[in-house]
């Protein structure tokens, strides 16, 4: 049942901007913006314990709030900002790690290798300051839409150009990382034999 929910809630996440979009022409605000909330509070319950649940629960409580606030003013507009709020929890996410290291990037790629050379840790936190960066754009553009109530361009924006930048991102990221991979590889040699 939990896996259920997980991929259900999961298509819905990111099909939002387009059934946002569609739905807004089919039913009222009141009742689309309820069964959001009600989705993404099954979300959020299903979460496991992992570590990522610092990034996932202040999100979905965000969420969920704006859902409740949309329901209850009978306003869909507000809930277009939501892909805004979730870059800009992010970037707070993001940038608090810069802040106090080690940052999140640097998090994760010690999960495949604990014993991270120091210019692994300088390349990790660079990815860290291109995501706060992407974020920040990511966001300005999604609240852009929302602000001057243009869904169509919202919902194309925050369910495909987004995705397909966050792809390209990583992607290159990917590729950069395995070009550097040796010399991080040969500092990691170094540093062990020092």
């Amino acid at each position: 049942m939990k896996l259920a929910i997980g991929i259900l809630t999961t298509l819905m996440t990111l099909a939002y901007p387009f059934c946002i979009y569609y739905g807004s022409q089919i039913v009222e605000p009141q009742y689309l913006t309820l069964c959001f909330a009600f989705l993404f509070l099954l979300r959020g319950l299903t979460l496991g314990s992992s570590q990522l649940n610092v990034i996932n629960y202040p999100i979905y409580i965000l969420i969920i709030s704006i859902c409740l606030g949309s329901f209850l003013l009978n306003r869909l507009s507000l809930m277009a900002y939501i892909p805004s709020l979730i870059s800009l929890t992010l970037l707070a996410l993001f940038a608090h790690s810069l802040q106090h290291p080690p940052s999140l990037i640097e998090k994760f790629a010690r999960r495949e290798n604990p014993n991270l050379p120091k210019p692994a840790v300088i390349y990790c936190t660079w990815v860290t300051k291109i995501w706060c960066g992407f974020f920040i754009i990511n966001a300005s553009i999604a609240a852009y839409y929302a602000f001057f109530e243009d869904l169509k361009k919202w919902a194309l924006y925050t369910g495909f150009y987004s995705y397909f930048l966050i792809a390209i991102l990583f992607a290159l990221e990917f590729g950069v990382r395995l070009i550097l991979k040796p010399r991080f590889d040969r500092h990691t040699v170094t540093e062990e034999s020092v």
